[in-house]
């Protein structure tokens, strides 16, 4: 099984991740067979942590894959541009819609976000968290319909300079701090794992099975 694994990362967190689930994949591929290839679609700023320089995407060949996952960066509660175009791409050469998971016309898709709902001040990490959660999901959902087995939202990565630099920097730290909110790197690779071995193993072991199954009919 050839899985690619691509991923729209600013500050670093979505690559890490990436790499992470790329370990654990391999790691179970002595009951799976499985072999990972690695996509980034773009390239790190370190002037500006919400801006990339986007990579090609239009070059990525699909078909030679049996299973599609992509992660992004979250910037106003939204996928990174890079990785939007790229479930476009997916949907109108793989197809997605409903039904077409029986009808075998479409790959296993798997979706992972990172945003930051750990850090938020005010207490509003959670529902925050469960917002974009629910809103990516629907989006996701809408594009890639059936062909979509799982997305997830990860926490990342929040640093001070992220708020900017200068005087209107430090206010907003400032206040950051005042009202509970946090920095630091909120990565749980034990969260990134579950969904590994919970979601996308369980479901390509299942699909594995339904094939298995298909075949010997």
């Amino acid at each position: 099984m050839k899985i690619l694994i691509t991923y729209a990362s600013c500050t670093g967190a979505t690559q890490k991740i990436a790499e992470h689930i790329s370990t654990r994949l391999i790691a179970h591929s002595t009951i799976l067979p499985i072999t990972t290839i690695l996509h980034s679609l773009s390239s790190l700023s370190h002037k500006n942590p919400f801006k990339s320089t986007p990579e090609s995407y239009s070059d990525i060949e699909l078909e030679p894959f049996d299973v599609i996952i992509i992660g992004s960066a979250i910037h106003g509660q939204k996928w990174m541009p890079e990785a939007a175009r790229l479930v476009t791409k997916v949907q109108k050469e793989l197809g997605g819609g409903e039904g077409e998971r029986e009808t075998g016309k479409s790959k296993p898709v798997f979706a992972f976000s990172i945003g930051v709902p750990s850090a938020m001040p005010l207490g509003i990490g959670g529902m925050l968290g469960r917002s974009e959660d629910k809103n990516l999901n629907t989006e996701l959902r809408g594009k890639l319909g059936d062909a979509l087995r799982g997305h997830k939202l990860f926490n990342g990565v929040w640093t001070r300079e992220m708020l900017g630099k200068g005087a209107l920097a430090r206010v907003w730290t400032g206040l950051w701090g005042l009202f509970g909110g946090k920095f630091g790197d909120f990565t749980d690779f034990g969260a990134v794992d579950a969904w590994v071995e919970g979601t996308v193993l369980t479901e390509l072991g299942n699909e594995c099975a339904g094939r298995d199954s298909i075949a010997g009919v």
